[in-house]
């Protein structure tokens, strides 16, 4: 067993153990003073201590981290949405037609090309196959041009086409592209020009 008392002579709190022998039935006891007895235990708590305190810098070291990595990412997101909402501005108030198209379909249209084609609204023209508003007539053109670009990734120079308007009549337009990459792939950007009114000059 075990008990705690203070030396009669020193006065030190001793901490013993005692256990009975069973041949003599004596008792054997065996004293040591508190702090040497305590000191395995000192020891360990004093080395789990430093542990845990070294654990606590690491977390805050890496939060720390964390918390400027994601200010880091949410200014970078922030600079990139205001990026596309100064080029989105430039497209929407271009006085020239301009397109996305992906895989052959309109991705986008500013508002000068809703007006080329005599659009109301942009679902009207949205998803809906390019070659569809280009007049037969210029499709095997169009389609090498688009394998060119696409494939040498090169802006290709101005062509002149004939599109066609929601409500079938033709129009005479001086169409230039290039590739265009984004989060969703590789596109085409489209600027197309309309000379209808030159063009009819020069017929006359």
């Amino acid at each position: 067993g075990l008990f705690r008392v203070p030396g009669e002579v020193d006065g030190i709190a001793r901490v013993y153990g005692w256990r009975r022998l069973p041949a003599t039935g004596l008792v054997s006891a065996v004293g040591l003073a508190e702090d040497h007895a305590l000191a395995p235990l000192t020891t360990r708590l004093d080395r789990d201590r430093l542990v845990l305190q070294v654990l606590t810098a690491a977390a805050l070291l890496f939060g720390g981290g964390v918390a400027a990595l994601l200010w880091q990412s949410a200014r970078r997101q922030l600079a990139l949405e205001r990026s596309e909402r100064r080029y989105r501005a430039l497209l929407d108030s271009a006085p020239d037609a301009i397109i996305l198209t992906r895989l052959g379909r309109f991705m986008y249209l500013n508002p000068a090309a809703l007006r080329l084609f005599g659009a109301d609204d942009a679902a009207q023209l949205l998803e809906q196959p390019v070659l569809e508003r280009i007049h037969p007539g210029a499709h095997a053109a169009v389609q090498a041009r688009r394998h060119q670009l696409l494939g040498e990734r090169i802006a290709v120079p101005p062509l002149a086409e004939r599109y066609l308007r929601l409500d079938g009549s033709v129009v005479d337009v001086e169409v230039t592209a290039s590739p265009y990459a984004d989060e969703q792939g590789l596109s085409t950007q489209v600027i197309v020009r309309d000379f209808t009114e030159r063009r009819q000059a020069e017929r006359a």
